[in-house]
């Protein structure tokens, strides 16, 4: 984390071509969003960051990001792409201290960590991006998924383990450690656990957070706590978020494009860490654009927008639900 001042390396030929067709050099400055709780006095992360799970092309899609400006790249254990993010930031030539990168421990399908299996997720997460420190680590999910145990443990005790961990990798800093801890898809109940052992609450919890799927009752709860919520699916999946009637109203309305309403919309519900997953050099050059809006949804607009999500109960653009997760 740093100034995030713009300086870009040279592009390697695989993507040289589509991102000279958006921007040669970087432009644009993003915007910080600040932490609190587990995280160092005066923290503060880009806004929007590269989500990366499930790029087909992850090494051109990071290092396209990085060239138009983008400094925060979200990435994970379990996505199997660690490693083509660590060849992309070499690839950049940009200082590491100019740049955020968030990963997370634990398998996709919520895999039981424990202090021990963190302990060696967090090394494997430095080796595989060839980098010295993390800015932001996450535990991915809060349990295994439909388990009321995990290999006997009761799954409280075992976050509480986990999370143990997390604070000891982050005391570490940046010697082989990490910035700032977090979580990742954990609901009031699951981080009422950590509050029970008397420990210090997350700086960040990564929850799936659209028009579509979004809960007021976690929002409300974590802005209590002085948990920055980390939205990620913010455009949901297959463009059929884009295509509802009242961000198309508010789309046209402002001039602008649903894509920008739809996270304008994430901004003003207090959301201020956006994952967006686009490996088109042009989506992502406008995705950046975003995180500075020109334009501010009036509250009618914000309403009709909240009622989306009540024509999808049950929409999730991933499939894991953390309800299921005891």
């Amino acid at each position: 984390m740093g100034t995030f001042n713009l300086r870009g390396g040279t592009c390697e030929s695989c993507v040289a071509a589509q991102i000279e067709t958006v921007s040669e050099t970087a432009t644009f400055a993003p915007r910080a969003a600040p932490l609190a709780n587990s995280a160092p006095p005066d923290t503060r992360l880009p806004m929007f960051a590269l989500g990366t799970g499930g790029l087909s092309s992850p090494f051109e899609s990071a290092l396209s990001w990085l060239r138009q400006g983008g400094r925060h790249i979200d990435t994970g254990e379990c996505y199997g792409n660690e490693k083509d993010v660590g060849r992309a930031i070499v690839a950049s030539g940009i200082a590491r201290a100019e740049l955020t990168i968030t990963t997370k421990i634990g398998g996709c399908e919520g895999e039981a960590l424990g202090f021990e299996n963190a302990l060696t997720q967090h090394r494997i997460n430095l080796h595989d991006l060839g980098i010295a420190y993390l800015d932001l680590e996450l535990i991915h999910w809060p349990g295994t998924f439909g388990k009321a145990t995990a290999g006997g443990r009761d799954p409280a005790a075992l976050r509480q383990e986990t999370w143990r961990a997390m604070l000891q990798i982050q005391a570490n800093g940046t010697n082989g450690g990490t910035l700032a801890v977090g979580v990742s898809n954990f609901l009031p109940r699951h981080l009422k656990d950590l509050e029970a052992a008397s420990l210090p609450s997350p700086a960040v919890n990564q929850v799936e957070f659209s028009a579509f799927v979004w809960d007021s009752a976690l929002l409300d709860y974590c802005k209590s706590k002085r948990i920055t919520l980390f939205a990620y699916s913010p455009l949901y999946k297959s463009g059929s978020l884009l295509r509802q009637a009242a961000i198309e109203k508010a789309a046209s309305a402002h001039r602008t494009s649903p894509t920008k309403v739809a996270l304008r919309w994430i901004l003003q519900k207090g959301v201020h860490l956006i994952s967006v997953r686009s490996g088109n050099p042009e989506h992502q050059a406008h995705n950046l654009e975003a995180s500075r809006p020109t334009f501010e949804l009036s509250g009618a607009e914000m309403a009709a927008i909240d009622a989306i999500k009540d024509g999808c109960q049950g929409c999730r653009a991933w499939g894991g639900d953390p309800n299921e997760i005891p």
